[in-house]
């Protein structure tokens, strides 16, 4: 028959709590952010895995700017709709890593972000860190006008088109109607020009976008689009031979 020891099983069960972790908790509420030297101070110890052995008991969230070098608890947090939190121009994420965040940021967007977008966001430099996950395929990326814009991987179709869509100038209605007034002042030369500037605004399939905005030939548009990115123009041509003001001949007296 076996014996249980009721008293033995009873204190495994009902241990008492840890003082120095409720004290580090108290103080994590007093002070919002602690850095491991606070924390090393509060509780008793200079060993780093003691006082890392004893946060990680609390699930604490170690900050995405400033090295990691602050700490603070979910539940002091106040997150914003994109999962961020600052506290004296110190930032946390509610996903913990900036990487993580990042991963989130762009799936929620609409039309992606480039990189300088993040940085506005997130407050701190960002590129090297979008760029490792571009390079671990964990995002999309599309050169857009001058800059890359970042997709998320199951929202690229909707987000790249969107913003496609946002680059065009004129993409609002109301637009249209001075646009065509302006492409009918052009002669054929400049208006190829003028959509293959567009389309390179686009990046990627911009020529059949501008061609159909236009009412051009996609080859017109493509054409254009070449010569610019080519810097093949001669501008000694761009006017039309005997256009501009007639020349005045001088009388010269003899």
């Amino acid at each position: 028959m076996i014996k249980w020891n009721i008293n033995h099983n009873y204190n495994i069960i009902m241990r008492k709590p840890n003082p120095k972790l409720a004290q580090l908790k108290l103080e994590f509420h007093s002070n919002s952010i602690l850095t491991m030297t606070d924390i090393k101070q509060i509780l008793g110890t200079k060993v780093n895995m003691t006082a890392y052995r004893i946060l990680s008991k609390l699930s604490y969230l170690s900050s995405y700017s400033h090295a990691g070098k602050y700490y603070t608890l979910p539940e002091i947090a106040q997150f914003d709709e994109h999962g961020i939190w600052e506290y004296s121009q110190v930032y946390f994420s509610q996903f913990n890593t900036l990487k993580d965040s990042m991963l989130h940021v762009l799936k929620q967007s609409t039309s992606g972000y480039s990189a300088s977008e993040l940085q506005e966001l997130f407050k701190i430099p960002v590129y090297n860190t979008v760029l490792n996950l571009y390079n671990k395929q964990q995002v999309k990326r599309e050169q857009i006008g001058n800059e890359y814009i970042y997709f998320s991987v199951s929202k690229y179709d909707r987000q790249f088109q969107q913003r496609r869509s946002e680059a065009l100038d004129y993409c609002c209605p109301e637009y249209d109607d001075y646009l065509l007034l302006f492409i009918a002042t052009l002669n054929e030369k400049q208006k190829r020009w003028f959509a293959g500037l567009q389309s390179l605004k686009l990046g990627y399939g911009g020529d059949k976008i501008i061609a159909q905005k236009l009412g051009l030939d996609v080859k017109t548009v493509a054409k254009g689009r070449v010569e610019l990115a080519a810097s093949d123009i001669d501008l000694s041509r761009v006017r039309a031979a005997g256009a501009g003001r007639p020349a005045i001949k001088k009388n010269l007296k003899s």
